[in-house]
Formats: structure tokens, sequence, C-alpha cells
């Protein structure tokens, strides 16, 4: 049942996906015609008034028109107008010179700002003068790209200040250039200062709010992860975050707070991340990879589409980086059909996550129709979006937050169960754990030796010789007792691997640590420090035993007969002594025995030497 619902969902999903590149290619052409506009009367009291369908344009592909000849060729008649309805002209690829004529009929003076509708473009230009002296252009530019550059006015969206007076008739000329393929809207709304005000203080409240449930909920995402460690909050804050960056460019909030050309012009890499993170996350909470395997391998190819906005940004391709990211924006739909299966699957939270991804598709699919002319844009077109980012962000936060805690219930369920089986079983599992103790005990112990043994002749190894020798000549600081350190090293031990191979030199050095244990009394500590050297530190001595303990030592090696595959040979040992003196410490005593182990092995060796003297 689950292959036949799963397998007519692909096919909706196919048709879907055809439908959708319908639009997408359709929506690169909007219907215009050519004409001369009349100009729009104003009155003084504008409170966001357009200028559409009183206002023309011209495609620059080729950046190079100044305004004069722009203002040429609108006399001409070469401005082409909007014919579908609504501003919005798709996505060109030149510069776009856009011409209007305001009218003052009053007989007042008006200060007035003309708002472009769109705050996304990099530069735009706008130049005015009176239409009947003809005189030269007055120029204002406007720009959130170059470092450094600020808008004429500190508003969401580029907004240029003009003069009308009585009975003039303004000519305005406005250039946008944009060579990353973002939207254009050929219209201009008209405001008087109150207005615009009162109105941008609304928006700054309404988007500041807006944010800072966004920036909530992150943070909570983020408390959970680290609380539950749960991937599903990970992806979601992920993915909160980078709509912050989005929809802060999309509002013109980041723009308007900030001059970093950083934030601006990554919003293309910022958008794809926001579409990977989305489909990461729906594949976490859905668990499409379990139960929706096919649909799953359609999700993971739009984390890769999403990531590819990167390299294609560096690689200057924005045509294709756009392109990519409308190939993308088809893995919303894909979310919303994923969650109805799930829910059909029987996961009632499915439907909650398909609700909310339902309204934001609409938000993200509004703006083509808007960019091409299919739909009016204005200030509420604007905000309708936001609002239903706000509303469906906070439905996936509640439905994930509501998972986790049937997944905490879940688990808790499994502990109850656990805990009586425990309950059920605790004299076999006491035997268990005390038999498993005993063998961790003894496994411990045994690592503990290991730790401190030399493998081959099995007495103490170099690192637990050391802090032996610590604790023994701290009690000599203490006690104000003498103690002895004996350093010794085979003569010519090369030689032995030489003529007899190295298992019979690792015999050897067993012989000689054998030795050494049988000639050292109790408290003694005896080491392997590596190769053929060893050491002795004796506590509590004087120089005469110290002395008597190396000759033994010696002596005892000297007459031992080494045997090795039916090969008998024998191997003699050079020794330096030293006694503890005030303020020695470990290293110091070992440097001085090992000089008289230098003297030794200079002077004959098989031999034993103390501080430069022989014995």
């Amino acid at each position: 049942m689950i292959i036949i619902t799963e397998a007519r969902s692909i096919l909706t999903i196919r048709r879907l996906c055809l439908i959708f590149g319908f639009f997408f290619f359709a929506f690169s052409v909007s219907p215009t015609s050519a004409a001369k506009t009349e100009a729009v009367s104003i009155t003084g009291s504008e409170g966001g008034v357009s200028v559409f369908p009183r206002i023309s344009y011209f495609e620059d592909p080729e950046y190079r028109l100044t305004v004069y000849e722009a203002a040429a060729l609108e006399e001409e008649g070469q401005f082409k107008v909007v014919e579908s309805g609504y501003s919005g002209i798709g996505y060109p690829r030149s510069s776009i010179w856009m011409a209007f004529k305001l009218h003052n009929p009053t007989d007042e003076e008006h200060t007035l700002y003309l708002e472009y509708l769109n705050h996304i473009p990099e530069d735009i230009w706008l130049f005015q003068r009176d239409e009947s002296s003809l005189e030269e252009f007055d120029e204002v530019f406007s720009s959130i790209r170059e470092e450094g550059a600020k808008r004429p006015l500190n508003q969401l969206r580029p907004v240029f200040e003009t003069t009308l007076k009585p009975g003039e008739t303004r000519q305005y000329f406005v250039k946008t250039v944009d060579k990353t393929g973002q939207a254009v809207y050929v219209d201009f709304l008209i405001w008087n200062p109150k207005e615009l005000e009162s109105t941008k203080t609304l928006e700054i409240v309404f988007y500041s709010t807006a944010f800072g449930i966004f920036l909530i909920i992150m943070l909570l995402s983020l408390i959970l992860f680290i609380s539950l460690r749960q991937s599903s909050f990970l992806y979601y804050s992920g993915y909160i975050f980078f709509s912050i960056l989005v929809w802060g460019k999309t509002s013109g909030l980041i723009p308007n707070i900030t001059n970093s050309t950083s934030l601006i012009e990554h919003f293309w890499i910022y958008s794809g991340l926001m579409v990977a993170f989305a489909m990461m996350f729906g594949r976490a909470f859905l668990q499409t990879k379990k139960y929706l395997p096919k649909l799953d391998i359609l999700l993971r190819l739009n984390v890769l589409v999403g990531l590819s906005q990167i390299p294609l940004f560096y690689l200057g391709m924005y045509s294709l980086s756009i392109d990519f990211l409308k190939v993308s924006m088809l893995g919303f739909p894909l979310l919303i059909f994923s969650g109805l299966l799930r829910w059909r699957q029987g996961n009632s939270l499915a439907l909650i996550f398909s609700g909310a991804w339902l309204l934001y598709t609409y938000a993200v699919f509004s703006y083509p129709f808007r960019d091409n002319g299919f739909l009016v844009q204005d200030i509420t077109a604007l905000h309708i979006p936001i609002i239903a980012a706000i509303v469906e962000t906070t439905l996936l936060f509640i439905t994930l937050t509501l998972q986790a805690r049937q997944t905490h219930k879940a688990n808790e369920k499994i502990k109850q169960d656990y805990l009586l089986l425990v309950q059920n079983h605790a004299a076999e599992l006491g035997k268990q754990v005390e038999e498993k103790t005993r063998q961790l005990v003894s496994e411990k112990q045994r690592a503990e030796k290991e730790a401190r043994t030399d493998a081959l002749t099995n007495i103490a190894n170099r690192r637990s010789f050391i802090q032996s020798g610590k604790h023994i000549i701290s009690q000599s600081q203490q006690g104000n007792t003498l103690c002895g350190m004996i350093q010794m090293d085979a003569d010519f031990f090369k030689s032995v691997n030489d003529r007899y191979g190295h298992a019979a030199g690792d015999e050897a050095l067993r012989s000689m640590a054998q030795s050494i244990c049988e000639s050292i009394g109790s408290n003694d500590v005896a080491a392997r420090m590596g190769g053929e050297e060893f050491a002795i530190i004796t506590p509590c001595t004087d120089l005469k035993t110290l002395l008597l303990v190396a000759e033994r030592i010696r002596k005892k090696i000297e007459t031992s007969v080494i045997i090795h595959d039916e090969q008998t040979f024998q191997i003699t040992c050079s020794f330096g002594c030293a006694l503890y003196q005030t303020n020695d410490d470990l290293d110091s005593l070992l440097q001085r025995a090992d000089k008289a182990l230098y003297v030794a092995k200079k002077t004959g060796r098989n031999c034993v030497k103390i501080e430069g003297y022989e014995c």
C-alpha cells in the first residue's frame, strides 16, 4: 500500500514540476507596448500614491545610455509601458530606464518623496528637471552594493526627495543597474514627508517584531538541540538563521541598518543555504530516508542544488544561480506532499507540517508572480509573505516541539519498561553485574600492570620507574636519608644481535632482568629504561651497600650462561652508580649515574664506577 501511494505521489510531483517549469519560463516576458505617458497630478497630501501606469521604461542591455540619450529616446516614443496591469517586468539582464512626470496644479510649493517599490537594485539613479526649462538634470544616486555607499534617505527602500513649485511639471528619469538578474518594477510611490515617516515607523516596528520572533525561535531550537541532541532542531535553527538573512534583505531591513556589503552581496548564497537547511530539516522531521526513500532522493538533490549557490556565486554565474534557485524552490511543494504521505502513514504531526510549508510556499511563490506582473506589488503585498513566514515558522516550531515531546514520552515508556524488566530479573542481573565487575577489576589490574611493566623482561618500564623513583627521592628528602642510583648497560650488545639474531638478544635481556631481580632487595626498584639499558634505585642505602648491590648484579650476569636455539653465549655489563645528594632530583641523580656509566664504558667495560672513581 505504501509503495502504491508513493508511486502516485511521484507521478503527481512530476506533473507539478512541469506546471511550475512552465510558469518559470513563461515569467521571463511581460507584455509591453510603446507609448508616451501623461504627467501625474499631485496635491501634496499623497500617502503612497502609485505613478503606475503613467510611467514608461526602456531596456539598455549595453549599460551605455546617458540621461540625455534616454530623454531623447523617450521623446521619440521608444519607451514602453507595461500592459499586464501590474508593474513587474521580470528579471531583465540589462539596465532599465524609467520615465514619468509629476505636475503641481496647486498654488503652493510641495516637497514630496519618491519611493521605488523594490529594495533589491544594487544601484539606482534618479534624474529630475523642470520640463518647461529643459535645464540640466539634477542627479541623485542610491546604492546598497558598494563599500561605504549610502542611500539619500534612511528608508527601507530607495527614496528620493523632490520639490515642485506651483504650476510646475517635473520630468523624472530613473536608471537601475543590477547585473545579478534581480526583479524590476516599473513603479514609484509618492509620499508626503509626514505619511512616509509614520509608515516607515510602523514598518520598522513590524519587521523588528517579526525578526525578534525568528531569533527567539532559532535560539530555542538551538537550546533544544543541545538538550535533546536531535538533528532536526539543529537543521531548523540553521534554516531560521538563513531565513533571517534572506527576509532581512528582501524586506530592506538589513540594508537599512548596516552598510555591510557582505550581508547584501551574498543574498543568493543565503537563499541557497536556506533551501538546503529546509530540505535537511524536512528529511529529519519526516524520516523520509526510512519511510519515503524515493522522495528522500529528490529532497537530497534539492539540498545539493541549494548548496550549489556557493560555487555559482563565487564563479560569477549569477544567471545560472538564479535558475538553480528556481529549481530548488520545487523542494517546498515536495515537502508538502511528503508531509501528506507521512500523515497517511500515521504521523499526525505531518499534517501540521504540510500546512506550515503550504503557507511558506505561498510566500515564496508569490514573488515570481509579482515580479513578472501577474500580481500587484504594493506595500501590503510586501508584508504578506513575511506574515506567512512568521506563521509558518511558529507552526513548524510547535510541531517540532510536539514531536520532541512524543519522542520523550516514548523514551520514558521504554525506560519504565526497562526498569520493570530489571526488577523482574534483579537476582540474575545482580549476578551478571557482579561477575562482570570482577572481570572488569581483573582487566583493570592487568591493564595497570601492563602499563607499568616492560613486555619483554617483565620488570618495570621507564614510566613506572620514573614514578617510583620520584617517590623514593621524595622520601629521602623528607626523612633526610640516602638513596642510590645504578645505571647499567650491556657490553657489545649489538654484536650479540648480529651474531646470534635478535631473538637471542631478547633472551639475553630477559636473562639480565632475571639476574637483576635475584640480586636486589624487596624495597629496590629495577626497570628496563630502553634497549639494553637498565636502572636500579635503592632507598635508605649508603655508598658501600650501593656498590655491593651493583657488583653482585655484575657478577651474576657475567657468570650466567644464555641458551638459545642450541647456542650458548655470555654477556657482561658496565655499571654507573650515584649516591643521593642534597637538592638532587630524579633527573640529576640519573645524569650523575649515567656519567659514571660512561666512564665504565671508556675504561674497559664489565666494571662498576661511581662519580668518576674506579671500584
